[in-house]
């Protein structure tokens, strides 16, 4: 505890540091409770998605997971692993009930609950002075051992004032046990997907990129933009909220990423920027994602598994005919008065 002072010095010193500066630097400006602003915009906006998190964001993560999860066992994919933890599940049961009597589950229960909410609560505090008003699903981990220390207090003291037999609490911890484990197995099924996906279309984009830009020194200057390049290409998932389970194709720094790792060794490549479709931009990057600013665009058809080189033919202030190589038409893509830019297939 005696930590905490010098912790949060050097948490303070370092956010004064890089508040005007870096990549995060909106996650590092803070906004006091001192303006209307404070109160009438920014803090009803997180609580909001503080509260869409941790109720409907746990809720289908433990529920809809666990669906998930159990389809993939039946699927046989996961079933010698869910017979494991099945086998565990038992194994924690047993121990539970082995627990010596003296002190399970008696103590304080005011104190406790106290400590857990601190626990809880003090873990998203940063959230309610950061600048950018922008709640991770990840962002609930850290309050989780407050909320459990309160359920279980809570879980306790009203099991024992109805007189049930402590070996019911054991079964109900393997079973929960089992469930948030499953749930949790449908999570990391997504995340493979998403790994999968990023290194087959890095791995397509590197071979495409090989091929068409061969003069490396010269062309490594240039600005290369990939239509149809989204944050995700999972048909379904248990929860979609901001950036949960997005690929390396979501930013141009982290698709360059994988594309240099996925490049041989001493080549060199153009720079690379995914365009997703809805929408290709908005206004605080419209400069850098405006196709019409690249030297060369490809269309990535995840369905297909292609990457076509497209052309541009324009037709309004900001608007263009999508065209392909061959002079086909395959969509159109416009700004509309609010300066976000769209794509749309004709």
């Amino acid at each position: 505890s005696l930590w905490a002072v010098p912790a949060g010095g050097i948490y303070f010193a370092v956010t004064r540091l890089f508040s005007r500066e870096g990549l995060y630097a909106n996650r590092m400006e803070l906004v006091l409770p001192v303006t209307d602003y404070y109160w009438d915009t920014f803090l009803p906006d997180i609580l909001n998605q503080i509260k869409t998190v941790f109720l409907q964001g746990n809720f289908y993560t433990l529920v809809k997971g666990f669906v998930r999860g159990m389809r993939l066992v039946f699927s046989g994919e996961l079933l010698l692993w869910f017979l494991v933890v099945v086998l565990l599940g038992i194994l924690l049961g047993w121990a539970a009930m082995k627990l010596p009597e003296q002190g399970k589950g008696r103590g304080n229960l005011l104190l406790g609950v106290l400590v857990g909410l601190l626990l809880a609560v003090a873990p998203l505090t940063p959230f309610l002075v950061l600048a950018n008003p922008w709640f991770s699903m990840r962002g609930a981990v850290t309050s989780f051992p407050g909320i459990a220390l309160i359920c279980d207090l809570i879980f306790m003291a009203l099991w024992r004032r109805i007189r049930l037999d402590d070996r019911g609490v054991a079964v109900l911890a393997a079973t929960l046990g089992l469930v948030c484990c499953v749930a949790g197995a449908s999570e990391i099924g997504d995340y493979r997907d998403t790994t999968r996906n990023d290194q087959s279309v890095a791995r397509l984009t590197a071979e495409t990129l090989s091929r068409d830009f061969r003069d490396y020194e010269k062309e490594q200057k240039l600005r290369v933009g990939i239509l149809g390049l989204e944050a995700s290409f999972l048909p379904n998932q248990n929860f979609f909220w901001h950036e949960h389970i997005h690929g390396c194709t979501e930013s141009d720094w982290a698709f360059s990423g994988v594309l240099s790792y996925m490049m041989p060794e001493g080549e060199v490549i153009p720079a690379v920027t995914p365009l997703p479709t809805h929408p290709i931009y908005r206004k605080w990057n419209a400069q850098t994602n405006r196709p019409a600013g690249f030297d060369a665009l490809y269309y990535y058809d995840h369905n297909a598994g292609t990457l076509s080189r497209i052309l541009l033919e324009q037709t309004g202030e900001n608007d263009y005919r999508v065209l392909l190589e061959n002079g086909g038409e395959l969509g159109r893509i416009w700004e509309e008065s609010d300066g976000i830019g769209y794509f749309d297939f004709s």
